[in-house]
């Protein structure tokens, strides 16, 4: 019994390359980084970013106050550090 993509299989008993849908590029794929790169400045051309960050700047002079206490409330709960920072891996931990 035979295991795994019969394109392939087949392709390996003629010795030749794996067709172009199977292409493996690896790390650093191109095809990828080129198709990203271009929905990326397409999306930069359809969005106005910098009036969104003036926006956001302004909602941040009205909620910054109540965000600041918001976020001090977050790690007043915070009581002590994590454990597992000063683990000795070496003992049981129970």
């Amino acid at each position: 019994m035979t295991h795994g993509n019969p394109d392939k299989q087949h392709a390996k008993k003629k010795g030749g390359k794996q067709p172009p849908s199977f292409e493996n590029q690896g790390e650093g794929d191109k095809k990828s980084a080129e198709r990203y790169n271009s929905d990326l400045q397409r999306s930069l051309k359809k969005s106005d970013y910098e009036h969104k960050a003036k926006e956001a700047a302004r909602a941040l002079d009205h909620e910054g106050p109540e965000l600041h206490r918001a976020e001090e409330a977050g790690k007043a709960r915070a009581k002590e550090e994590d454990p597992a920072l000063d683990r000795n891996y070496k003992k049981p931990s129970h």
